[in-house]
């Protein structure tokens, strides 16, 4: 009996560092839907392929292209600006209402004197709009524009930074 050597180990696939940076700064990178870091960012190396990637900031349009990662990249990228908040906040909420927009994933809770009136994860892109008073508890506050009678309060708090605030 002839004994054949065991056939070659498959060969690993080739990996390649991607480097990204965008217009302006600290926009969140995704790959495929998975989370890599804000820019300015330097991966470490990944496998190859046509891959997916997206860049995320608040007040601007999300970018999404799909790449070819076959040799190291360097990517530099300009985010568009969304209209201002501003002139959409003030056609959209009555001075009575807090508008809650989802910009990224976050863990919400809403209550209202022990009323629990809202609770989960909502959709990114979604607006979520009470009658005041309420008291608002956020997972990722970062990722939650406040939009209080009409006016844009900007991001409830620091990104990851669990934290729970009051509007009257």
């Amino acid at each position: 009996m002839v004994e054949l050597p065991p056939p070659p180990p498959p060969e690993a696939p080739s990996r390649y560092t991607l480097r990204v940076q965008s217009d302006p700064p600290g926009a969140r990178v995704y790959l495929d839907g998975f989370y890599l870091g804000q820019t300015p960012l330097e991966t470490p190396p990944l496998e190859g392929g046509e891959r997916v990637l997206r860049l995320e900031r608040p007040g601007y349009v999300p970018l999404e292209r799909r790449i070819l990662l076959d040799r190291n990249l360097s990517l530099s990228l300009a985010l568009t600006p969304e209209k201002p908040p501003e002139e959409e906040a003030s056609k959209e909420a009555p001075a009575d209402k807090l508008v809650l927009k989802v910009e990224g994933r976050s863990w919400l809770r809403v209550t209202r004197g022990g009323e629990r009136l809202y609770e989960g994860i909502p959709e990114v892109g979604s607006e979520l709009v009470f009658d005041l008073p309420v008291e608002v508890r956020s997972g990722n506050p970062g990722a939650v524009r406040v939009i209080l009678g009409g006016k844009d309060l900007g991001p409830m708090g620091e990104p990851g930074i669990p934290v729970t605030r009051r509007y009257p």
